[in-house]
């Protein structure tokens, strides 16, 4: 017998959150001395999505040494997730979704979609094999801006098979 699977949904709305500044053309971006830079950058991501309160950051703080990396700008923001099982079909359509709320907010200048996959998933990545014995990485972050650029992050395991 089949059973249906609802996903869960969370929404979370922040009145005043740092945010990093940043743009599809940004060189100090892949300079790993920068300090704000494509790996803190996505630190930053983690940090939000796992509900790290970087305001509070500090380094001798016992709870978190993260922050916002600078340079950054305060401004309201909205957090949504989903939790359940999704064909790619689904992803495909909330980052077409992510493009249209782009096009009808100009002055948003960005937007994240981040995919976490199962650690244990045997398949990753164009059908090749997932080291998911040793490691199990299998996470997706599209950063989308204005004009239809992006960054997208791809998070594999030592021992994934690359395509």
């Amino acid at each position: 017998m089949y059973q249906a699977f609802s996903c869960k949904q969370e929404l979370q709305g922040f009145s005043k959150l740092d945010f990093p500044v940043i743009s599809y053309h940004d060189e100090p971006f892949l300079e790993v001395d920068s300090e704000c830079n494509g790996l803190s950058f996505l630190e930053w991501l983690g940090c939000i999505a796992c509900g790290v309160d970087c305001s509070k950051a500090a380094a001798d703080s016992f709870v978190s040494t993260l922050s916002c990396p600078k340079p950054c700008h305060c401004d309201e923001a909205a957090f949504c997730k989903w939790t359940g099982f999704f064909h790619s079909d689904a992803v495909c359509d909330v980052i077409k979704l992510a493009r249209k709320v782009l096009d009808n907010n100009p002055k948003v200048p960005w937007l994240t979609v981040m995919i976490w996959g199962f650690s244990d998933s045997p398949v990753s990545w164009r059908d090749c094999r997932h080291g998911y014995f040793l490691s199990g990485d299998n996470h997706s972050t599209v950063v989308i801006f204005q004009k239809e650029q992006l960054w997208l992050y791809r998070t594999l395991g030592d021992h994934d098979e690359q395509p």
